[in-house]
C-alpha cells in the first residue's frame, strides 16, 4: 500500500536517484491515485503521447528530505 510505496521511494532517494518515474495504465485509476499520494505526477509533455500508459515522476517534497 502506501507505506511500502512511501518506503520504496525513501530508498531509491537514499540510494541517490534524482530521478523516479512509473508508468502506470492511465485506466487504473486506484493505482493512479496511489502513485499521486505518494509524490508522482504526469510528465506534462508526455500526456497523450504514450498509448496505454501514464508516464509519471516522483517529486520530493520539503518534508521528505529533512
Amino acid at each position: 500500500g502506501s507505506a511500502a510505496l512511501a518506503a520504496f521511494v525513501r530508498m531509491l532517494r537514499d540510494q541517490g536517484h534524482d530521478t523516479i518515474i512509473i508508468d502506470p495504465d492511465p485506466l487504473n485509476t486506484r493505482a493512479v491515485r496511489a502513485y499521486t499520494k505518494a509524490g508522482f505526477r504526469p510528465v506534462p509533455h508526455l500526456e497523450g503521447r504514450t498509448d496505454g500508459v501514464l508516464i509519471m515522476q516522483h517529486h520530493a517534497f520539503a518534508h521528505e528530505l529533512t
